[in-house]
């Protein structure tokens, strides 16, 4: 029997097994025991399948190693059961970043000052350790009397936090003084303020508020239409009204705004498109995850990779080229970028919501990877067995056909067992 590859969507689907059998869950919370280390890595255990590896630096602190002792506890956070070489994934500082996450979320609130080190230069700006935990610094929020990232490496801050992200697990600090904070706070997303054009590069004009606070207004804000120079609408000098459309680590304009609703909108109504709406148009460009296609010369739209097919397998462009006609739904406007926001597999129910728990399907064996048999159960639909006694009851052979239970229906994937589920 042939062995396919395992792609990064089906290992997932093996880790979300894994949850369900041990009732332990991705992101949580363990308590491990340190067992030994290497010269690269220490190695944690969980009470599970194999030691979890946390790599050294994550317990640097000023650069210097603060490396837990052999059977010391220690807390982690879990990430993956198994990554592609078969390894637990867990993470110290990622374990210490959420434990104190709800004390750093009342300093952002409160916007009191906190004491952060400078650790190293980054893309932008630098990185800061506050509370053992790692900030960005945007070079924008830098004291008044530094413009080199080099004159604050191991310096000592006061730094207020601006930003948090739980999602992108993101923090955004300032190291402005109390003064220039409070300049900052006064400014807020929606409102309109008057500015002065300060600079102008090939992608933005750099505005200023005053106070010495500058906000960035992006070619793409400055007008409804497409302008290819910003220098041919913009003039260093001049005073605009510009209205913020986000704050934080920098404030973000748009000018476009200011005048109103955009006119696309109106326009596309016009001629008849709308949400949830079915769709014919030409395939006009295929990149790597989106796929565009050209209605008339003033309507366009994109697909992304994950709306062409309910199972992540065939989620491939691999049936389109360019030039050739394409029926979608609209499923969103993205009056932003002048785009509608196409599906294709939304043109149907979701295949998957037809599957119960404990049903029963038919299928044929297309193949076995590591994780089990793949079975074809109809067109652009399958399911997995995974290869465990759980699952599987006698033996299974490539191109047989074979009667199955429904165990799970998870994230597009089907879980199938020639064992009914308990």
């Amino acid at each position: 029997m042939s062995t396919q590859n395992v792609t990064p969507e089906n290992r997932q689907i093996f880790n979300d097994l894994l949850e369900k059998i041990g009732n332990i869950k991705k992101g949580s919370i363990m308590s491990g025991v340190v067992m030994m280390e290497d010269n690269y890595s220490v190695f944690v255990d969980l009470g599970l399948k194999a030691y979890g590896k946390i790599p050294k630096e994550e317990f640097y602190i000023d650069d210097k190693k603060a490396l837990p002792k052999q059977g010391e506890v220690i807390p982690v956070l879990l990430e993956s059961l198994e990554d592609l070489q078969g390894n637990i994934v867990i993470s110290y500082s990622k374990a210490q970043r959420q434990s104190k996450w709800g004390t750093l979320e009342q300093y952002c609130q409160k916007r009191t000052s906190i004491e952060g080190v400078v650790m190293k230069k980054v893309h932008g700006g630098c990185i800061v350790r506050i509370l053992d935990i790692s900030a960005f610094l945007p070079k924008t929020h830098f004291p008044n009397d530094v413009k080199d990232p080099k004159d604050l490496l191991k310096r000592k801050l006061n730094c207020t936090i601006i930003k948090m992200d739980a999602n992108k697990s993101n923090i955004v600090v300032s190291a402005k003084n109390s003064n220039d904070m409070e300049i900052l706070s006064t400014f807020s997303t929606g409102q309109i303020v008057q500015g002065i054009v300060k600079s102008i590069s090939e992608s933005y004009a750099l505005i200023e508020l005053g106070s010495g606070i500058n906000g960035k207004l992006h070619i793409r804000e400055i007008s409804w239409s497409k302008i290819d120079n910003i220098s041919d609408v913009l003039t260093v000098g001049e005073t605009l009204q510009v209205k913020i459309i986000s704050d934080g680590s920098r404030v973000d304009l748009s000018l476009r705004e200011v005048d109103g609703k955009n006119p696309w909108l109106k326009r596309i109504e016009e001629l008849g498109f709308a949400k949830d709406q079915i769709v014919t148009g030409t395939i006009n460009k295929i990149e790597e995850k989106i796929l565009f296609v050209k209605f008339n010369e003033e309507v366009s739209g994109s697909l992304h990779l994950n709306e062409v097919a309910w199972n992540r397998k065939y989620q491939n462009f691999n049936e389109f080229a360019e030039g050739k006609e394409i029926t979608t739904r609209v499923i969103d406007i993205n009056s932003r970028n002048n785009r509608l926001v196409l599906s294709i597999k939304r043109l149907q129910e979701n295949s998957f919501d037809q599957f119960k728990i404990g049903s029963t399907v038919i299928g044929k064996i297309t193949g076995l990877s590591e994780l089990g048999y793949i079975v074809h159960v109809q067109d652009k639909l399958d399911g997995i067995i995974p290869n465990s006694s759980y699952y599987v009851e006698g033996t299974l052979q490539t191109d047989q056909e074979v009667t199955a239970y429904v165990h799970s229906v998870d994230n597009s994937q089907l879980i199938l067992g020639t064992k009914a589920p308990k």
